[in-house]
């Protein structure tokens, strides 16, 4: 299983995050150029961030980009897994560039909610009091983090997802569009949780969860 890694230092707005991610405005440079990229840039400019460029081939961004002038956003949405996520994400990190924490106006954050580098939370999201949600995170348009969840780094919960309280789920995992998962329950890393699936049993590491009731099929290749 996982717990989160990351170090939650100031509070604000009910919720807390990194020093970095709140007292930097650098520059926007979007990493991906896909629809998901397209989303972040719309709101982008709602949050009157300055989008520089949006950029497909890591080589632009390491030839015309110095860590210390710009933050990156992950612009990869849904991927058939989330290892892709987590390599460009590291990549960038040992290379000394920060990932701006991207909150949408119309995304709801309750109070005591932690939030670790470079989450972006969509438009229609709610995550209630009192979650962890870890590095690399994705959580999607109109998806529902319930009170005291813990959602691991790099994984994604796609759009429409809801996730009761109490809920852990490991790192590099992927909750499917309009997949939900009753309270209390456990998942390991590297899960793979099928479009509108339900999940109401407890299954470990690398698990391929489909049906209602949610079903282990195979093990993941994740990763």
């Amino acid at each position: 299983m996982f717990l989160l890694k990351s170090p939650f230092l100031i509070q604000g707005k009910g919720y807390s995050m990194k020093k970095k991610q709140i007292s930097n405005k650098k520059p926007i440079v979007i990493l991906g150029a896909g629809g998901h990229s397209r989303v972040l840039y719309d709101c982008l400019e709602l949050l009157k961030r300055n989008v520089l460029d949006v950029c497909e081939d890591d080589h632009d961004i390491l030839k015309n980009y110095k860590p210390q002038k710009v933050e990156l956003v992950m612009g990869i949405g849904s991927v058939r897994d989330t290892d892709l996520r987590r390599a460009i994400y590291l990549k960038f990190k040992n290379k000394g560039y920060d990932f701006a924490t991207v909150i949408h106006p119309l995304a709801s954050i309750g109070s005591k909610v932690q939030m670790g580098e470079g989450v972006q939370v969509m438009a229609g999201a709610i995550i209630q009091i009192g979650s962890r949600v870890g590095d690399n995170v994705l959580i999607n348009t109109n998806s529902v983090l319930d009170h005291d969840c813990e959602i691991g780094d790099h994984s994604h919960v796609a759009p429409g997802a809801t996730i009761s309280g109490g809920v852990k789920i490991g790192a590099e995992s992927h909750i499917g569009t309009g997949a939900s998962i009753i309270q209390g329950i456990r998942l390991g890393s590297r899960c793979l949780v099928g479009a509108g699936s339900a999940v109401v049993k407890n299954f470990p590491d690398g698990s391929i969860l489909l049906g209602c009731p949610a079903k282990n099929c195979k093990k993941s290749q994740v990763g």
